[in-house]
């Protein structure tokens, strides 16, 4: 649809789709469609985009628009079974770009006639008044208009998630360093930010075991890191906490918070990788650039109780109903009006806790904008 404010996205989505094969097609002139088979025709303006399932991508079309419903696989013993990878996929969803089910078109015999076909990315980067890109899948510009020195938490235990936040902050050209343990050990924390990828407490904690791995690679950040992580932020400093390392730090820093789901059983709360709708305060700095219904990717993630208000401040809640947006989820009331993005003071400094992945896989557009304003929020 024409008109959508997040721009580079609808055009990286557009580019993702031709890159596979897909047709895709400029539509020239008013389009009136129908998005239901009861409905009546209206109109769709100029220069929206058309994707038809009449072309040989029709399975890639359907797997990539249209919104997973997961079987409810759910064994005698009552243990959901798992997926091979994720529940939940929707393209334009993960990316923020809205789009529409046409079930007719009007005179469509007669409009196929007045269709671009795309031939090429930048013949719709030029329809959506972004300048021309030089090569293919290139990076974009940085989006940060402030300069915070940010540091990205890179332990030796193969962080998958530390890879795509790196990947993230490569393609939107970012800069950044890496911080290892021996870092935090020693308070070599020379940041604005520091930024904690879904690492698990004990990892982040032990990391590699001393017994198998040499010594230059064992161990994570002790005792000696928590303080120097807690001194970094008491001094003015921002942490950001991604998924799982949000639970490490609620710990280790006392926070008056919870997650609702630990220590839940899986046949009681299960998701495995579905989209969940988030409800976001759009009037606090970190929700900048964000739709107040905004997408997020849920993998296994926390749901947050906050016990002090005061102290701890909510930015984002899933949707008190109807929170599953494509995938599946069971227990679903755990998480409906619970905390998905908080943020606390903490001496000079600031934590910033995000209960679900705001840069799963490099895909999820929709949240990137909270994750950069996160790193912002740490200019001094």
């Amino acid at each position: 649809m024409a008109g959508q404010p997040n721009a580079e996205a609808v055009a990286r989505f557009l580019e993702i789709l031709t890159f596979q094969g897909i047709e895709v097609h400029r539509m020239t002139n008013e389009l009136w469609v129908k998005h239901s088979k009861t409905e009546d025709f209206h109109e769709i303006p100029l220069n929206s985009f058309l994707v038809f399932t009449d072309q040989p991508q029709k399975n890639n079309v359907l797997s990539l628009f249209e919104k997973q419903v997961y079987p409810n696989r759910v064994g005698a013993n009552g243990e959901p079974d798992p997926p091979y990878d994720v529940a939940g996929w929707t393209l334009p969803l993960q990316m923020g770009v809205e789009n529409y089910e046409v079930w007719d078109i009007r005179d469509l015999d007669k409009f196929r006639g007045r269709l671009q076909r795309i031939e090429n990315p930048n013949q719709f980067r030029a329809v959506l008044n972004l300048p021309p890109s030089p090569t293919p899948f290139a990076k974009h510009v940085n989006p940060l208009k402030t300069n915070p020195r940010i540091g990205l938490y890179s332990p030796f235990t193969s962080s998958m998630d530390e890879g795509w936040t790196r990947l993230v902050f490569d393609y939107h050209q970012i800069p950044f360093k890496s911080v290892s343990n021996e870092d935090i050990r020693q308070g070599r924390l020379d940041h604005d930010v520091i930024v904690l990828p879904a690492d698990s407490e004990t990892t982040i904690m032990n990391g590699l075991n001393a017994n198998r791995y040499p010594a230059e690679f064992a161990g994570g950040i002790g005792e000696a890191g928590v303080e120097n992580l807690k001194k970094f932020v008491q001094g003015g400093g921002t942490l950001v906490c991604l998924d799982d390392s949000c639970e490490f730090v609620i710990k280790r820093f006392a926070l008056p918070m919870k997650n609702a789901l630990q220590g839940v059983q899986r046949s009681k709360f299960y998701n495995p990788g579905s989209i969940v709708k988030l409800q976001v305060n759009t009037r606090d700095p970190l929700a900048r650039g964000v739709r107040e219904e905004t997408p997020g990717y849920f993998i296994n993630s926390s749901a947050f109780e906050i016990s002090d208000a005061g102290r701890v401040k909510t930015i984002a809640s899933y949707a008190a109903k109807d929170a599953l947006m494509s995938g599946w989820m069971l227990g679903e009331p755990l998480i409906n009006g619970k905390t998905a993005l908080a943020e606390t003071a903490f001496g000079k400094g600031k934590i910033i806790l995000f209960g679900f992945r705001p840069q799963h896989r490099g895909q999820t557009y929709a949240t990137f904008p909270l994750l950069f304003n996160a790193l912002e929020n740490g200019t001094p």
